[in-house]
C-alpha cells in the first residue's frame, strides 16, 4: 500500500525577510516530524520583490529536499496613491493572489494530505480560502530581520566586553536624510563604540520610514554627515544595508541594541541577553514598545515627535548613554540576562518552545 505524504503549506508575506523566518520554522517542523513529511512554501511576485530571493531559495531547496517552493505567476501591477499607505497596497496584493492560493492548494490536495495552511500575519485574506477546504490554518507572526556582510564580526571580536551598541532597524526600516544626520550627531556625541545598518534613505513623499522595492547601491559618505565617517573610525563602523544580526547580538562586545521593534528582533536581543533601546517605525511595533519597555522592562524608549515621529540627536544620544551608563540601563541589562536564561530553558530538549513544536507536529501525525 502506497504511503501517504503528509504536507504542511505555508504562505509568507512578500519580502525576502518574511520569506527567511517562514522557512526558519519549516526546518524546524521537518526536524520534529517522524513521518513522510514535506513543506510547500507560497510565494507571490511583483511586490517587495528582491533578487536575493532566487539565490537563497536555490540554495534552500539544494539544503533541505523536503521544502519546495511555489511561486505565483504577476497580478497586475498596483500602484500606489498619495491616498492608499503602502501596508494597504500590500494588503490590496496579497488579496489579489488569492485564486493562486486556491489553485495552488486543490493542486495539492490531489497528491497529498494538507496537514495545515500557516499563513503570514499579513496574509489573512487566504485564511478563508483553507476553511473552506477544511484546512487548519495557524497564523505565523513575524516581523523583520537583519541578514549578509561579515566584515563587521571581525570587528566586533576586536572590541571590549559590552562596549558596542548595535544600530538596525529590520529589512525595511529606514529614514530620511535628515533623521540620519540626527543620529550620526547624537552617535559621535554619545563617545560610545557603535556598529550602525544603514539602508538608503527613504523618498520623502512615499510611505515613511519603511524601504520601498528595490534598495541598490549608495555610498555611505553620501548620506552621513561630512566626515562622520572618518572621525568615528577608531570606535564605530557603519555597514551599508545588513548586517548578519543573530551573529552580531552573540557577540560578547555587543552591550546594547537600538531597534525597530520588529517581533523577530525583540525575540533575537532576548535570546542573547542584550538591553535594547526601542525605537518603533510602523505596523505593530508601536504595540511590542509597550511591551519590551513595561511589561518586560528590557528596553528604554526614544522619544519621539509628535506626528512625524523625528527623533533628535540629543535623544539618540541620552537614550545611547542611559542605556549603557546609567543605573537604569544597569538594571536592564541585568534583566535581559535573565530573560536569555529563561529563553535558553525554554530552546533546550525539554524546553517548553520544544515541546509546544513537539506537540503541534505530533497532532499533525494522530489525525
Amino acid at each position: 500500500m502506497e504511503e501517504t505524504t503528509t504536507t504542511v503549506v505555508m504562505y509568507p508575506a512578500p519580502g525576502i525577510g518574511h520569506i527567511i523566518s517562514m522557512v526558519e520554522l519549516a526546518k524546524l517542523l521537518i526536524h520534529h516530524q517522524q513521518q513522510n513529511f514535506s513543506v510547500t512554501i507560497l510565494l507571490t511576485t511583483g511586490f517587495f520583490d528582491n533578487p536575493s530571493t532566487d539565490s537563497y531559495i536555490n540554495r534552500i531547496s539544494t539544503s533541505h529536499p523536503s521544502i519546495t517552493f511555489h511561486r505565483f505567476p504577476s497580478v497586475t501591477a498596483l500602484i500606489q496613491s498619495n491616498t492608499q499607505s503602502l501596508a494597504a497596497t500590500g494588503f490590496k496584493f496579497i488579496k489579489s493572489n488569492n485564486v493562486n492560493v486556491e489553485s495552488k492548494l486543490r493542486q495539492i490536495s490531489q497528491t497529498s494530505v494538507i496537514k495545515s495552511f500557516i499563513i503570514d500575519l499579513f496574509c489573512t485574506s487566504a485564511m478563508d480560502i483553507a476553511s473552506a477546504m477544511e484546512i487548519p490554518v495557524y497564523y505565523f507572526f513575524k516581523s523583520d530581520e537583519a541578514t549578509d556582510s561579515e566584515d563587521c564580526l571581525s570587528w566586533l571580536d576586536k572590541q571590549p566586553s559590552r562596549t558596542v551598541v548595535y544600530l538596525c532597524f529590520g529589512s525595511r526600516g529606514s529614514f530620511s536624510m535628515a533623521q540620519l544626520k540626527e543620529i550620526a550627531e547624537g552617535l559621535e556625541r554619545s563617545g560610545h563604540r557603535f556598529l550602525w545598518v544603514v539602508k538608503r534613505p527613504i523618498q520623502e513623499h512615499l510611505e515613511k520610514n519603511q524601504v520601498h522595492g528595490k534598495t541598490g547601491e549608495f555610498e555611505l559618505s553620501s548620506v552621513l554627515p561630512s566626515g562622520f565617517i572618518e572621525r568615528t573610525k577608531e570606535r564605530g563602523l557603519v555597514v551599508r544595508s545588513w548586517a548578519p544580526q543573530v551573529e552580531v547580538l552573540s557577540r560578547e562586545s555587543v552591550g546594547g541594541f537600538v531597534s525597530h521593534c520588529g517581533w523577530n528582533s525583540v525575540l533575537e536581543g532576548v535570546v542573547a541577553g542584550v538591553p535594547m533601546v526601542a525605537w518603533p517605525l510602523y505596523a505593530e511595533q508601536h504595540v511590542n514598545r509597550n511591551v519590551m519597555v513595561e511589561d518586560m522592562k528590557v528596553a528604554i524608549a526614544v522619544e519621539q515627535r509628535e506626528g512625524d515621529m523625528f527623533v533628535r540627536g540629543e535623544e539618540v544620544e541620552k537614550r545611547v548613554r542611559e542605556l549603557m551608563e546609567s543605573e537604569r540601563g544597569r538594571e536592564i541589562r541585568e534583566r535581559s540576562l535573565k530573560f536569555k536564561d529563561i529563553a535558553r530553558d525554554a530552546l533546550g530538549e525539554f524546553g517548553s518552545s520544544t515541546k509546544a513544536l513537539s506537540n503541534l507536529v505530533q497532532t499533525w501525525n494522530d489525525n
